[in-house]
């Protein structure tokens, strides 16, 4: 099955069946530990420069549409940037989806995550 199809199923249960969605998130696949290598790369960068690595920078509510926009850290940007200069879309975003979970979903230490 190609990144396309994966993505699409993903998407999918995201919207669909979000347990699985959380279940396939946490399913180990082709290529996680260089990725993940990649992240923590990205991540020590910004670390070394003094820059905070937040999880969201900032975020707009329309108070007459109720639409949420939230926008991005650069770490993040960056790191969808480096996965879409190694494979096409469907892939970056797939290889980025798994490895932002697996680093924030089941790495994030802090008081009452343990």
């Amino acid at each position: 099955m190609g990144f396309d199809q994966k993505l699409k199923d993903l998407l999918r249960l995201q919207t669909t069946q979000p347990d699985a969605f959380t279940a396939e998130l946490d399913e180990p696949w082709p290529g996680m530990r260089s990725d993940i290598e990649l992240a923590l790369g990205i991540l020590m960068e910004y670390q070394r420069r003094g820059e905070p690595l937040r999880l969201i920078e900032d975020f707009h509510i329309n108070e007459e549409t109720g639409e949420v926009k939230v926008l991005m850290p650069e770490w993040q940007t960056s790191l969808i940037a480096e996965f879409r200069s190694l494979f096409d879309e469907d892939e970056a975003q797939y290889r980025f989806m798994k490895t932002y979970n697996e680093l924030i979903g089941k790495r994030m230490t802090g008081p009452g995550l343990n």
